[in-house]
């Protein structure tokens, strides 16, 4: 709808592009509402990865391979705002006794958050499974992350 608009180019078409772009992005605010609560009322420490740069960080297939699902979901992750959902996870955080932290990305799926231990093989196979090898601390990767 909003390309045909663009095309068109007229005043009403103009008109509904805007109206288009603002409940766009009330939409996008709300769903960054909602999910924010819901991080930060689960739980008391909240780790927040940097986001910067992520959208030239990400590995895409190329426009020619992508099929029309990729192309969907890339041009919905490409308009989602990070920021605005860290700052308010951010402020949640602290109406709900909680903190959020900015945290370094590196290694996070591999450090034991038990005993501080980092290696490879705490992952097994890259699957969803974490162990930890130091103390045979398990979870699943993703409660992890």
């Amino acid at each position: 709808m909003r390309k045909k608009l663009q095309l068109k180019g007229t005043r009403s078409a103009t008109r509904r592009l805007v109206a288009f772009s603002g409940r766009e992005r009330r939409f996008k605010a709300d769903s960054n509402h909602c999910i924010s609560k819901q991080i930060a009322i689960s739980s008391s420490l909240i780790g927040l990865e940097n986001l910067t740069h992520i959208r030239e960080r990400t590995n895409r297939r190329n426009k020619k391979k992508a099929s029309k699902k990729q192309k969907k979901s890339k041009r919905r992750q490409t308009n989602w705002s990070f920021a605005e959902l860290h700052s308010q996870i951010a402020y949640k955080a602290i109406l709900n006794n909680s903190m959020a932290v900015k945290v370094d990305a590196e290694y996070t799926s591999q450090q034991c958050v038990k005993c501080g231990h980092t290696d490879r093989k705490n992952r097994p196979n890259k699957g969803l499974d974490f162990r930890c090898e130091a103390c045979n601390f398990t979870i699943h990767a993703d409660l992890l992350g």
